[in-house]
């Protein structure tokens, strides 16, 4: 039976990460280097749009698989060229990773948990200057993740990680200084990272199919513990297969295609059918979706991007998205080369109401909204009538009850004005511009996020 040693240094100082960064086992000195290499999975990883552990998935990097360093590490994360495009994986899994200056992320941090001993800012990056996200009283518990960065210190924060200062750190908590693994296994399915066995754990994100996962030996209810970036964790023990000579690459088994359905509405990518699923993506309406034919608990089984996912199984449709979407359907205009929310939105008005005919995009105007195409303004075909201010009334509340999920800053109707910013002061009255168009009686106007 295979024996793991991990041992991880403990209070790792600023003094101390002057010296080599460990990045994937390669010792890494601090100064610049510019000379990026080629780096080898050392299992099977996914592949990120940002870097980030909640960031969409756009590919997967299986065991032996390689790709070109492109830039310096950030947080952990190391910039990548896929398929053509920037993208990003962990350096947890990559041999070969070059470090500099301006990110000597080391993994020789404490892991465990600690007491915040005054009150303390939580950031999403290991600087002074990154954003703050939160706060943490003075008291309060903390988790470690292992990374450090200079004298800023990884923790896990709500559904991802983030950043504090780590001289406000007590020394109090548990804190494990070795970990051991008693065997291996190999991830058959997509799984997700638990932060403990029972049911109040927090995901941590997925790993992909193939992934060799060491074991403590440890069980619990349906899952088994592992050691995971250095930490003890927790996975569904139905997906993990004892280790027999992995092979090079490992390439992914997916189900048969039978064909294309469309999706009706803006639909989440999902990792399971399950209530332990982890959203992955999004795609807007009318976006093409190869299915399999396989529906559980209400979600339907798709193929995208190379791996096996589900979406509400109620927003799928076999027709596909009809002439309305014609940019100049109606007689509308400015609706070529819309930001991909304003777009995201244009679908949705189309398919829920589709005697709106005549809507207006990207025109000059005296503000950004509709010049940078992140506004709409939908033509009421009877607003003179009580029929027709009672179907705008109704668009308008209609946005702004969908205004998270469509992106939506605000919107004006018939003199009136929500703001996203201002949910908690209703519809609010405006001045009286003149005309019927200048008061937004003939038009619902939708503003979209910039």
């Amino acid at each position: 039976m295979l024996r793991l040693l991990v041992s991880l240094r403990i209070g790792a100082t600023a003094a101390g990460l002057a010296g080599a960064i460990v990045a994937s086992g390669v010792a890494i000195g601090p100064s610049a280097i510019a000379n990026y290499t080629t780096l080898r999975a050392t299992t099977a990883v996914n592949v990120r749009s940002v870097p980030s552990p909640r960031g969409p998935i756009i590919g997967v990097l299986y065991l032996g698989g390689t790709v070109k360093q492109t830039g310096p590490v950030n947080n952990g994360w190391v910039p990548v060229t896929w398929n053509g495009r920037s993208a990003w994986v962990s350096s947890n899994y990559l041999t070969g990773v070059r470090a500099t200056e301006s990110a000597p992320v080391s993994q020789s941090g404490s892991i465990g948990s600690r007491t915040v001993t005054e009150a303390l800012n939580v950031r999403t990056g290991p600087t002074v200057t990154a954003r703050a996200v939160g706060l943490l009283p003075k008291g309060a518990t903390v988790t470690l993740t292992g990374l450090v960065n200079a004298s800023y210190t990884q923790i896990i924060w709500k559904d991802g990680r983030a950043w504090v200062a780590t001289a406000w750190l007590g020394t109090s908590g548990s804190a494990d200084t070795t970990l051991v693994a008693k065997s291996q296994g190999r991830a058959t399915a997509d799984l997700m990272i638990r932060t403990s066995a029972d049911a109040s754990f927090t995901s941590l994100g997925d790993i992909p199919k193939g992934t060799i996962l060491n074991l403590t030996g440890k069980t619990g209810t349906g899952v088994v513990e592992i050691i995971w970036q250095g930490s003890l964790r927790w996975v569904n023990a139905a997906y993990v297969a004892p280790v027999d000579g992995a092979p090079v690459v490992i390439t992914p088994t997916l189900p048969k295609v039978i064909g294309i359905q469309y999706a009706t509405a803006a639909l989440d990518i999902r990792t399971t059918s399950g209530t332990d699923a982890v959203t992955v993506g999004e795609v807007p309406a009318g976006t093409a979706l190869s299915v399999t034919g396989v529906v559980q608990n209400g979600r339907a089984q798709i193929v995208y991007q190379g791996a096996v996912r589900w979406v509400t199984a109620l927003y799928l449709s076999s027709t596909k998205p009809g002439s309305n979407m014609d940019p100049t359907y109606g007689g509308s205009s400015g609706l070529v080369g819309l930001p991909s929310n304003t777009y995201t939105l244009l679908v949705n008005v189309r398919s829920t109401w589709p005697q709106i005919k005549t809507i207006y995009g990207i025109r000059p105007d005296s503000i950004p909204d509709h010049p940078s195409g992140h506004a709409l303004d939908l033509m009421l075909p009877s607003w003179g009538t009580t029929s027709g201010n009672a179907q705008g009334w109704q668009i308008a509340k209609w946005a702004r009850a969908n205004a998270d999920r469509l992106d939506i800053q605000y919107v004006i109707f018939d003199q009136h004005i929500w703001n996203r910013d201002r949910d908690a002061e209703g519809w609010r009255l405006m001045a009286d511009r003149g005309g019927a168009t200048a008061n937004h009686r003939d038009h619902v106007h939708i503003t979209t996020r910039f």
